[in-house]
């Protein structure tokens, strides 16, 4: 089972697992399922690696696995920079002061991919496929994004995990044909929702999709996430002395 799969990858790189965890659908306003909830606890330390073990942060992805039969086509977007400092900003813990201050080791966000692009979809044949996922992720990263966590602070992640990118293809609007993915991309969705209060909000989410051939990679990026969250804490904490 590819919810399976996924949860050995990831107990593999030393993630704490947790599965099929329960959320309230924003819309539905009924209990629903994420498959996994996945956890990293990391001590703040700085660039010269000083530590304060009284102060940890927790990274937390929301993962909806997926398997995808046929053909999915993605279209690529520009990312604008404005709206990935916001969507950083969103995660929690983050801000536009740090992506300008480690910008030679950016965020995940900003580096995916070259030049400056989001993924986002192009509805053929696999709306109920992609869109449930999405839905699950984001879904579950609204409603249990400020639920307490092992550690003070969190900084919460989307994403969407499939089989394959087999039958993944991507196309821009400079061309009329499509090219095979083998990398990890990113979907944006600008999303308009009622909160559990009833308040109408707008927010844009970035949404990870992975392959099991692609983990090692996105992994790769999100410890490199999870160092300038490491530096911004130690930052807030003690100051003149932190590397920045």
């Amino acid at each position: 089972e590819l919810q399976n799969e996924y949860s050995a990858l990831f107990e593999k790189a030393g993630w704490t697992v947790v599965p099929s965890r329960y959320y309230t659908d924003i819309v539905t306003k009924k209990p629903r399922e994420i498959d996994l909830v996945l956890e990293k606890n990391t001590t703040v330390s700085d660039t010269f690696r000083r530590r304060s073990d009284d102060v940890v942060f927790t990274v937390r992805l929301f993962l909806a696995s997926k398997y995808f039969p046929s053909t999915c086509l993605l279209r690529d977007i520009v990312k604008k920079e404005k709206t990935v400092e916001q969507v950083i900003s969103d995660a929690g813990i983050l801000d536009e002061e740090d992506i300008k201050a480690y910008a030679e080791r950016p965020h995940h966000y900003s580096i995916k991919n070259k030049p400056k692009v989001v993924k986002s979809w192009d509805i053929k044949g696999q709306q109920d496929f992609l869109y449930d996922a999405l839905t699950s992720s984001v879904h579950a990263l609204i409603d249990l994004e400020n639920s307490t966590s092992a550690a003070g602070y969190c900084v919460n992640y989307s994403v969407i995990a499939t089989n394959s990118f087999n039958n993944f293809y991507i196309r821009d609007e400079s061309t009329d044909g499509a090219s095979q993915i083998n990398e990890y991309q990113q979907l944006e969705w600008d999303y308009n929702y009622r909160d559990m209060k009833g308040a109408q909000k707008q927010r844009v989410f970035f949404v990870d999709i992975i392959s099991k051939e692609t983990v090692d990679q996105f992994l790769k990026d999100i410890e490199n996430d999870i160092w300038l969250i490491k530096n911004r804490l130690y930052w807030n904490f003690f100051g003149h002395n932190a590397q920045r």
